[in-house]
């Protein structure tokens, strides 16, 4: 047993003792051979990098460069740097593009040691066009690489560039309209994937203004001819789903049935909540609240932002008053809003809205001070709605002010032996308590 552990302590040790030694040897491989003059070098084109003294770098930065390029990446965003002020401070044509084709070069070698494609080559694109070099053969072999590579992590700043070229390349007849459209259903998968980045919808709006500039699809009967035959032979591949659903909507094909079952596929598979809401102002548009209320209430349970749920359930909530003048199924879902969004007055307002609104009802007529106690009612959310939320404080006092007038007189609290600041119930679908108190 003692010479187990005896031999077990051995190899222990001896390992600890040959960790300096691997690392020595990982850092040697790194910064190549002559580790040491790698670092030196390094060390030095750093220096005068910080200083902005760029042609005293260069040598320095071209030996690290030279012979340890996967040591840090920090020696392409330094390389950068140096090229573009030998680049500018060329002096003659040939010198400035020896610079421009190395610091392409850069990228490439770039993506060989830290990959990053869907990045890096788009800071290649960028150089690419600033230095005239990009045609649409390469723009496109770029752009395929940046997504096969990056996927999703592709950058929002190459895919309209991307997708421009490829329409260029279209229009030259390079590529085929098929092709074109596969292009653009890949860049949709990656807006689709990056939902609520600014700078990819940001893109998605170059994007489909490119594919407008395109001349291939740009009426409803486009959509009809290029597009659904491709949907009827894929009905299950969800890329064709996104594609066919992103162009319909940017041409604003909503009476396409096509439109609505995409979209529908879209929401139930997927959990796309910006379809479930572009599907709601489609239903809302033919006049169909009941669908459209279910694509808002599809669309806030599926987003992941409380401020847009709360908008979602209060459109929601709107339509349930005035399509289908559920009241209370609207003050349901306006208090829903409220409580995903503090201190927003419009679900109080929209509250108070509903109280006014059901002075009509049969129900409240028969009550002993008849339609007036709503209106208390009424005011009480208008009052909350501008002691929370300044910005409806506006709204709000007109809508007081209106319906101050029809509250009960001082001979209405009289005869029913009410006093002014007690409790008054209010029944009917309302069910809410209110203070007595005289306007006029």
């Amino acid at each position: 047993m003692r010479r187990i552990l005896r031999k077990k302590w051995g190899l222990l040790i001896i390992g600890l003792l040959m960790m300096p030694i691997i690392t020595l040897a990982q850092q040697k491989s790194k910064w190549g051979e002559d580790s040491a003059t790698a670092v030196k070098n390094y060390a030095l084109y750093r220096s005068f990098v910080q200083t902005q003294e760029y042609d005293k770098a260069l040598p320095y930065w071209r030996y690290v460069f030279k012979n340890a390029p996967c040591a840090r990446q920090r020696i392409y965003t330094d390389g950068e740097k140096i090229m573009e002020f030998m680049i500018k401070n060329a002096q003659d044509e040939q010198t400035k593009n020896a610079y421009i084709d190395t610091l392409l070069m850069l990228f490439d070698k770039r993506v060989e040691c830290f990959d990053n494609e869907g990045v890096v080559l788009a800071r290649k694109a960028y150089y690419m066009i600033k230095y005239k070099r990009a045609t649409e053969e390469n723009m496109l072999e770029l752009g395929q690489t940046a997504i096969t590579k990056g996927k999703e992590k592709t950058s929002a700043y190459l895919l309209p560039i991307y997708f421009r070229y490829a329409v260029r390349a279209y229009k030259k007849n390079l590529i085929s309209a098929d092709s074109l459209l596969n292009i653009y259903g890949s860049i949709q998968q990656i807006i689709a994937a990056n939902a609520g980045d600014q700078k990819y919808s940001s893109a998605a709006v170059k994007v489909a203004e490119e594919l407008k500039k395109s001349g291939l699809i740009q009426t409803c009967e486009d959509v009809d001819k290029l597009l659904i035959p491709r949907y009827k032979a894929n009905p299950s591949d969800t890329l064709v789903w996104k594609l066919l659903f992103s162009v319909m909507k940017s041409l604003e094909c909503y009476s396409s049935p096509y439109f609505t079952e995409i979209g529908e596929k879209l929401v139930d598979s997927l959990g796309d909540y910006k379809a479930a809401i572009s599907l709601a102002k489609a239903y809302k548009k033919q006049n169909k609240c009941s669908k459209a209320i279910e694509m808002l209430l599809k669309g806030a349970e599926k987003s992941p932002d409380n401020d847009l749920k709360a908008e979602l359930y209060l459109t929601a909530a709107q339509l349930e008053y005035k399509c289908r003048k559920n009241f209370a199924r609207a003050r349901d879902l306006a208090r829903k809003a409220a409580s995903l969004k503090p201190n927003w007055g419009e679900p109080y307002l929209l509250i108070g809205d509903l109280y006014a609104a059901s002075s009509t009802l049969d129900c409240i007529k028969k009550q002993p001070l008849g339609s007036k106690a709503v209106f208390w009612a009424a005011i009480d959310m208008y009052q909350k709605a501008k002691s929370i939320d300044p910005s409806v404080a506006e709204e709000a006092n007109k809508k007081i002010a209106r319906y101050k007038e029809f509250t009960p007189t001082k001979e209405d609290i009289h005869f029913h032996l009410l006093k002014e600041g007690e409790t008054y119930e209010i029944g009917c679908w309302m069910g809410v308590s209110t203070k007595v108190r005289v306007y006029h």
